[in-house]
């Protein structure tokens, strides 16, 4: 407002002296040093009076910064301090980030430190084991050679005993003695040659299997028979011929190569359970009744029974442990497998130590091995091999998804074992170590015996599936 005197009269606020702000060159043109004057709204722009006049004066918005300022809101401080946080919490994130890398590479070193003691410590467990698994390996290994060796040393005996025989028949005795005598030698030297070939092989790796199908043979009723037969057990003869029982019949019979059955058979007034070729053409079938009968086969395939062994134990498995012992399977006894000679004189396997288990009729069966004192057992409804080392009396497990409800069980080429896996449909062959060398597939229901020629060129195999009972000749290919 103006006073009488023509003086403006203005507010104290508007009257106060500000000081002077040093702006630090930010109020000036960089490019003139010249202090900002106008403000160019189409480029949000600061400029000079130079600048305005040649860059902006063809601008629409552009305004003198003195006339603008009036009308400022001063919300860009609050913005500024924003800023100024956020740009401190970076500061001090990348201050956090810096100290973690420290202590990260502190937590890595340690880290290295522990994996370095554990892969010590698990360099340390597995030159234990692997000393361990040598040991154990070495132990098996003399076992193995101890077995060879007493094996060779009973021939030994034996032959020396039958040579001192010789001396004295071929002095003294008559031609009838000498006869028998060569008779006998001749047996004794045929099963040396088998024994010596296997002790004598340089190569005791046992190599794995196949087998390639002869012949198969549909098991019908005959003539006279009532019942579809069941054949539970088979062997093989020396000559090549098969003799079998069949339980449901009450049968023994004889097939010629390649699986022709021949007319004459045995009647038993009982069911047969297993069978089992002896001292060349001797046979021993056991029955459900405690009863072994002892039968020889002749050369015209007539069957005569020689003797009958009354047992008070109930056996089903039987093959020999000798030319006059058998090993046989139990059912009802907690002696799972016993042996029994051609006079009826029973024993047990005193070294050994079984499961602790009586089974059931078909739930075990065994076999053999006579070169090695090996008993193997089969457990059907534990899916396991069980194998005895019967000097030692040590013992091992034989498992795996392919042996599921094992029955029968042979002796087969390099001492290997042929395990017939019920529910597979194949015959699965171990090594006399224990280890499962090959799984044959046989294509047949429920295989359930099975039987090896004594040249070890041939299988048999029966199955126990109800109408499509079967009898397959395979080739045994090495």
């Amino acid at each position: 407002m103006t006073n009488v005197d023509k003086h403006d009269i203005v507010t104290a606020d508007e009257a106060s002296v500000k000081p002077d702000v040093d702006m630090k060159g930010l109020d000036q043109c960089l490019e003139h040093k010249r202090v900002f004057m106008f403000h160019c709204e189409d480029h949000e722009d600061l400029c000079c009076e130079i600048c305005a006049f040649s860059r902006h004066r063809r601008c629409d918005n552009i305004h003198e910064i003195a006339k603008v300022a009036k009308n400022m809101k001063d919300d860009e401080m609050e913005k500024i301090r924003a800023s100024i946080v956020t740009a401190s919490d970076v500061i001090m994130k990348c201050k956090e980030d810096q100290l973690n890398n420290v202590s990260r590479v502190e937590e890595i070193v340690k880290e290295i430190d522990i994996y370095k003691e554990d892969i010590l410590k698990k360099i340390e467990e597995a030159k234990k084991r692997i000393v361990s698994e040598i040991t154990s390996h070495n132990t098996q290994e003399d076992e193995r050679i101890n077995t060879r060796r007493n094996a060779a040393e009973n021939l030994k005996r034996e032959l020396d005993t039958h040579l001192a025989m010789s001396d004295s028949v071929r002095e003294n005795g008559t031609e009838t003695e000498i006869f028998i005598l060569n008779h006998l030698l001749k047996r004794t030297q045929d099963k040396a040659s088998q024994t010596l070939n296997t002790l004598l092989k340089n190569d005791y790796t046992v190599k794995p299997v196949r087998l390639e199908l002869l012949k198969t043979m549909e098991l019908e009723k005959t003539g006279d028979e009532k019942e579809e037969p069941f054949v539970t057990g088979l062997d093989f003869l020396p000559d090549g011929r098969i003799v079998a029982v069949d339980n449901m019949n009450c049968k023994c019979f004889i097939l010629s190569d390649p699986l022709k059955r021949l007319d004459t058979f045995y009647k038993f007034k009982t069911y047969p359970k297993d069978i089992t070729s002896y001292s060349d053409i001797n046979i021993a079938v056991t029955l459900d009744i405690r009863t072994i009968c002892l039968l020889t086969v002749g050369s015209d395939n007539t069957i005569t029974l020689m003797k009958t062994l009354t047992t008070p134990t109930y056996y089903f498995s039987i093959c020999p442990l000798n030319d006059r012992t058998f090993v046989v399977s139990t059912w009802d006894d907690p002696r799972p497998a016993r042996m029994i000679d051609v006079d009826g004189k029973e024993s047990d396997f005193d070294n050994v130590k079984f499961p602790g288990k009586t089974y059931k009729l078909g739930e075990s069966r065994c076999t053999y091995i006579q070169t090695r004192g090996t008993l193997v057992l089969t457990d059907k409804h534990a899916h396991t091999v069980y194998m005895y080392n019967t000097v030692s009396g040590t013992s091992s497990e034989v498992k795996c998804d392919r042996i599921r409800a094992p029955r029968g069980a042979c002796v087969g080429p390099d001492d290997s074992v042929f395990v017939c896996s019920d529910n597979t449909n194949s015959v699965i062959q171990i090594s006399p170590d224990g280890d499962i060398l090959a799984l044959c597939d046989v294509d047949m229901k429920f295989p359930y015996a099975v039987a090896v020629s004594r040249d070890g060129s041939r299988m048999a195999v029966i199955n126990s599936s109800g109408g499509e009972r079967k009898l397959k000749l395979f080739k045994i290919i090495r």
